[in-house]
């Protein structure tokens, strides 16, 4: 035998239908009573601000009228578009560094040209990818750290007669 709960509805909107426990109980409005399962009521007395019990309801006071109604989410045609392309971005104090993903690369240091080298004759498997190029991390802890991907490409054909 499943027992039932009287849950009382106090939310802000007109009427309210349960979305959480999947019961198909509707209230009409503010102070509406529906009888539930005990099982749907539990999930549904966690949201203390829509639903009640009616011994909790009867303690509070009456004479209180219920929020109003929030407003309704605008809808997608009233929300302005923003042009990005003509937002202007503010200067930059310092010229891009090539090869991070700005298409230029500059002609490869003969210090990472070097590491390269290295990094080819030590022939360790932890410094290569499954591709069989220098991992980056490798390459920036011996050359410095400020080598991006397109310079490390560039500088890996170059050693490799490519």
């Amino acid at each position: 035998m499943n027992k039932s709960i009287n849950v009382v509805y106090v939310g802000r909107k007109n009427f309210k239908a349960d979305t959480i426990a999947n019961t198909s109980t509707i209230w009409l409005e503010y102070g509406d009573v529906q009888e539930v399962e005990a099982q749907a009521a539990v999930k549904l007395l966690k949201h203390k601000d829509v639903w009640v019990t009616e011994s909790v309801f009867k303690c509070m006071p009456q004479d209180l009228e219920p929020l109003p109604e929030p407003k309704p989410a605008p809808k997608i045609d009233d929300i302005p578009t923003i042009d990005f392309d003509s937002i202007k971005k503010p200067p930059s104090h310092e010229p891009p560094k090539p090869g991070l993903g700005d298409g230029l690369v500059a002609e490869p240091s003969a210090e990472l040209l070097k590491v390269l080298t290295d990094i080819r004759s030590e022939n360790n498997p932890d410094s290569f990818t499954n591709k069989n190029m220098p991992k980056i991390d490798v390459v920036r802890a011996r050359a410095g750290g400020d080598v991006g991907v397109a310079d490390l490409n560039a500088a890996w054909k170059q050693v490799n007669g490519v």
